[in-house]
């Protein structure tokens, strides 16, 4: 039940996406590799006037794509082992791959599932992490004490992702 929630979820998403908001801004492409580098450089101290990111940064569009993998591995794998249990969507056919393919099967559910989880609660310690550091700095991110947008994005690049 829980699978068919996440499913319906994940579809509803990707429908929201696709029509009302710019759905190809998420994604990671070869056109995102001169943003790798400037980052990388930057992460090692040097001073390097490369592209900023777009709309999304690219941590967060590497995170999207890890999130989509393991989501979309979990809802298949998940569909497939509900063909060997009795269910009103599907006949049940035990019989449908040999026993190692449903071992296969069976481990990559679970290790999708973990990573899944685990992304999960990285995103929400991370995010909460984020705002303690805001908070004993004494800053408050509602406030204009916040760095300007542009500093860190691009705002021309929102549109041509």
């Amino acid at each position: 039940m829980a699978g068919l929630v996440l499913a319906t979820s994940i579809l509803f998403h990707v429908i929201h996406a696709s029509f009302w908001l710019d759905f190809w801004s998420i994604w990671v492409g070869p056109k995102d590799l001169p943003e790798l580098r400037a980052e990388i450089m930057r992460e090692l101290g040097h001073d390097v006037p490369g592209p900023k990111p777009g709309k999304y940064p690219l941590g967060n569009r590497l995170y999207h794509l890890a999130i989509v993998v393991a989501g979309l591995s979990v809802i298949a794998t998940g569909l497939t082992m509900m063909v060997r249990i009795r269910t009103p969507l599907f006949p049940r056919n035990p019989y449908l791959l040999g026993d190692s393919t449903w071992g296969l099967v069976y481990v990559t559910h679970g290790m999708a599932g973990v990573a899944l989880v685990g992304l999960v609660i990285a995103h929400v310690l991370l995010r909460r992490a984020a705002r303690q550091v805001v908070d004993h700095e004494g800053d408050d991110p509602r406030l204009d004490h916040a760095p300007p947008a542009l500093e860190h994005h691009d705002p021309d690049s929102v549109g041509r992702e």
